[in-house]
């Protein structure tokens, strides 16, 4: 299979346009109807409807298109794995939840950084359906996430536990409004009986976003005890009183094959 033929496929379903492939890709139009030409004829299926208004997918483009897109990743992943910096001896690349990475998946990377400082690490921001897509055709070698990924050949382990401050402005009143983030299945499992209304409601990857209004004063609501606590410290946060605390928790899922480079996976030093 021709990797240049599946990077120009992809640029044209980006752009939808083979002018506009062209000029991304530095070549001619005919250059890419003839890399596109050569692929169809070796898949014997038609993945274009190409006409002078643009290109558009065929149902057997849509299907091929996910699998171009994993190989064209694995291809670059490779050859960045072979092409690693004289320092460097062996190379992982980590998949993770966006809202996972504060106080959780950025201090474990130092450390990882500190306890192998000949490994090249390459981080994947994902969601959850992404993180096992990857993990599991092999595109990434470990994935962190809210809950465990199962699977054949696939490993798991508890990752780390957060704790969940309900949290306020000092000038917070009565008026005050309540403000849900969606911490994971865990959360809302403990929180389901909670009788709190929201008026606000943000999803996973929000807890930024939270923060800035409850530091309004408007709004009050659950964040992550390592997001708060340098607001707690300077007093434009507060716990608010009697509230219950939650914990979350995110694990930690590798392939199996993966444990012949990285031992420590299985380990769990780190």
């Amino acid at each position: 299979m021709n990797i240049v033929a599946l990077k120009t496929f992809l640029a044209i379903v980006e752009l939808g346009n083979l002018n506009k492939a062209a000029e991304r890709l530095f070549v001619t139009q005919s250059t890419v109807s003839a890399r596109i030409d050569v692929l169809e004829e070796t898949l014997g299926q038609t993945l274009l409807l190409r006409s002078r208004r643009g290109a558009r997918l065929t149902k057997a483009g849509f299907a091929f298109m996910r699998y171009a897109e994993n190989i064209v990743q694995t291809w670059d992943q490779g050859s960045r794995a072979v092409q690693l910096p004289e320092q460097f001896s062996g190379a992982i690349s980590i998949s993770c939840e966006h809202d996972l990475w504060e106080g959780n998946v950025e201090p474990w990377l130092e450390q990882l950084a500190q306890e192998e400082p000949n490994l090249a690490i390459e981080i994947w921001p994902g969601d959850r359906i992404e993180s096992i897509n990857w993990l599991t055709s092999g595109l990434i070698d470990l994935a962190i996430t809210r809950e465990p990924i199962a699977g054949d050949q696939i490993n798991t382990r508890l990752f780390a536990k957060q704790q969940l401050l309900h949290v306020c402005s000092p000038n917070s009143n009565n008026n005050t409004k309540f403000i849900t983030v969606d911490h994971g299945p865990g959360f809302r499992r403990q929180y389901s009986q909670q009788q709190q209304v929201s008026r606000i409601t943000f999803g996973k990857g929000g807890n930024r976003w939270a923060l800035d209004k409850i530091l309004t004063g408007n709004y009050s609501g659950y964040l992550p005890i390592t997001m708060v606590q340098p607001y707690l410290s300077t007093g434009q946060l507060q716990q608010v009183e009697g509230a219950a605390n939650y914990n979350t928790e995110c694990h930690l899922s590798w392939r199996v094959t993966s444990e012949d480079d990285h031992p420590w996976l299985a380990n769990n030093y780190l």
